[in-house]
């Protein structure tokens, strides 16, 4: 696969934040909850490939902070995650009258949860053997997008970023996969006759490796650390953004 190939599929993507004193435990209950009734639909079950929840931990915090990233918030963060093999199929389930019932009652869905749902296409830039096996480690960047950038702008500063780190050697040697999500406005109409807030432009970074070993190392070079401060003035890694280690838990799946 060529390191900056694009994959025609679509995804649309949530954002929850737990509420204040909601345990992890709670919170990830209720995203399954939610997640079961979102692929329990029909329409779902027709366009959807594949739908996964990833659920933040902190055990790798203390290495985002050697990267000087901005590591978990406080809140507990759970991504909700449809993929589609087209735009056109997405746009049939976002359009679906009873995924609009169930998302205006949703608790989880209202604007005082701060939910975010946008949708992004995929931009894979690493892409190696033993990548998707259940036990590798997962680190998952979130990024809004600037306003003092173009969507435009930053969707070409940011991969030329990326496409930097993933150049380097500590990089090729350690790292399994490395993907990009980049938001798009294929949802927005239907979005907005929800009840939900707006979606904020975020880009997601997914790396995954095979070890905490792997991680580690990437974690401690100083050469990978200096490629991620550049980010800092360009894109504000440091203002509204968070990464984490993950849980990826897969809710359905037809491949």
């Amino acid at each position: 696969m060529s390191p900056s190939s694009t994959k025609d599929r679509l995804l649309a993507i949530g954002i929850h934040r737990a509420p204040p004193g909601m345990s992890k435990e709670e919170f990830l209950g209720k995203m399954k909850a939610l997640a079961a009734a979102v692929v329990a639909l029909p329409v779902v079950q027709k366009n959807v490939l594949k739908y996964r929840i990833i659920s933040a931990n902190s055990s790798f915090d203390e290495h985002m902070k050697e990267f000087g990233m901005p590591a978990s918030t406080p809140q507990h963060i759970a991504l909700l995650v449809a993929e589609s093999e087209t735009p056109e199929q997405m746009l049939e389930i976002s359009k679906d009258p009873e995924l609009h019932s169930l998302v205006t009652a949703a608790e989880e869905m209202t604007p005082e949860r701060g939910a975010s749902i946008f949708s992004a296409h995929v931009v894979e830039k690493l892409n190696k053997p033993g990548r998707d096996h259940k036990d590798n480690l997962r680190v998952v960047g979130l990024f809004k997008v600037p306003q003092h950038l173009t969507p435009a702008q930053h969707a070409e500063k940011f991969e030329a970023l990326v496409d930097s780190i993933v150049a380097h050697p500590t990089i090729q040697k350690n790292m399994l996969g490395y993907t990009m999500w980049l938001p798009n406005d294929t949802m927005n109409t239907s979005i907005q006759t929800m009840r939900i807030p707006a979606p904020e432009r975020t880009c997601v970074l997914i790396l995954e490796a095979e070890n905490w070993e792997r991680a580690v190392e990437i974690a401690k070079d100083a050469d990978v650390a200096e490629l991620v401060a550049g980010g800092h003035q360009d894109f504000g890694f440091l203002a509204e953004s968070s990464s984490f280690s993950a849980d990826f838990i897969t809710m359905f799946d037809k491949e």
